[in-house]
């Protein structure tokens, strides 16, 4: 009995630590949780510490990734900040216990704090249409957030009554591929990086737009064209650039998803272009026919030019095939024709002193 009673009282002195920092590791992460005292880092994000509302560093947890210290030749201390591939384990300051790792003291409040900051993106989803047909559009959300992605991400601009080369306005659906690689540039360089960068996109995009017709700009918007590069990306190259440096975003690419008329007369409009565009094309495909039929009946008249009434025979095969009913020669005047495979007309009584019999026709 009395061996039992040591035996519960050591198992009870060993649990009894183990349980109270058990206790206490959840009442930390809950902490973290709210950025009280400590805080934390979810994969892929950077995070900002503030003291006494002046920032003091990142924390950072994305796996192959740290901050890389600025080079020799740069000046900038945003440089700092910069996120690149890594080897070596995160300099962040994390706390290595067990069940506290990743978690970082931050500070007494109100003084240490993690600041929120507003941001308003879309997204293409799959949305519910006309007749139950899935199709996606971009949805546009806003929340407060205490950390910055670092993860490549698709954002999506719209543009409204963009006119092209045809005077049309047209609405647009841009989507921007990139990821932020520095992300004091992007929270305190600028006001809402990603706002800013849609604004810079969707002037440039308005100088695209301008010089090229809608049928340019439809071509540009099909799947095949948006797998390339191509002119788009070269357009947009310097900005591209000036943002990644500026604002610490970097743009990996720009597409044109979709460009519909912006208004009833611009559907009107292109409707009345398209139909124009088809009688365009009908009427090329006609003069070309037209003129190979040409060609072809040279080369036949003039096989046939050497034989012994052959002018005659191609004439009057020329005249079958056309279907004439009256045909004039020489001035002859209107004179009534026998169409090819039909029965001679009947003769008629001739006036007094005229032979009777089935007209001539003049060659």
């Amino acid at each position: 009995m009395y061996e039992a009673i040591i035996l519960v009282g050591a198992v009870g002195a060993i649990l009894t630590p183990l349980l109270f920092y058990y206790l206490l590791a959840v009442v930390i992460w809950a902490l973290a949780s709210f950025n009280v005292l400590f805080t934390y880092a979810r994969e892929g994000t950077a995070k900002p510490i503030f003291y006494n509302d002046r920032f003091i560093r990142f924390i950072l947890a994305f796996a192959g990734q740290d901050f890389i210290p600025r080079s020799a030749g740069s000046t900038d201390p945003a440089d700092d900040w910069n996120v690149g591939p890594s080897d070596t384990p995160q300099r962040s300051g994390y706390i290595r216990l067990p069940l506290l790792r990743n978690i970082v003291w931050i500070g007494l409040p109100p003084m240490g704090s993690v600041p929120l900051n507003r941001f308003r993106w879309s997204s293409l989803e799959e949305t519910q249409g006309p007749a139950g047909v899935l199709t996606r559009l971009p949805i546009t959300k806003e929340k407060m957030l205490d950390y910055v992605l670092l993860q490549e991400d698709v954002y999506v601009f719209r543009l409204a009554a963009v006119e092209c080369s045809d005077n049309i306005p047209l609405d647009s659906v841009i989507i921007v591929g990139g990821r932020v690689i520095n992300p004091y540039k992007a929270l305190y360089r600028v006001q809402q990086w990603l706002e800013s960068t849609e604004n810079v996109i969707g002037a440039k995009m308005r100088d695209f737009f301008g010089p090229r017709s809608y049928e340019q700009l439809r071509r540009l918007a099909q799947p095949e064209e948006a797998r390339m590069p191509g002119e788009l990306f070269s357009f947009f190259q310097e900005t591209i650039v000036d943002i990644e440096k500026d604002w610490g975003f970097k743009i990996s690419f720009v597409r044109i998803f979709s460009v519909d008329p912006g208004s009833d007369l611009a559907r009107q409009f292109i409707q009345a272009s398209t139909q124009m565009y088809v009688a365009e094309q009908q009427r090329d495909a006609r003069k070309a026919e037209g003129e190979g039929l040409a060609s072809r009946d040279q080369q036949h008249f003039a096989a046939i030019a050497g034989i012994a009434g052959g002018p005659q025979m191609f004439k009057w095969t020329k005249i079958a095939e056309s279907k004439l009913t009256t045909y004039v020669d020489q001035g002859a005047g209107a004179l009534p024709t026998v169409p090819v495979g039909s029965p001679s007309p009947t003769s008629s009584p001739s006036p007094a002193g005229t032979p009777t019999g089935t007209p001539t026709l003049p060659v």
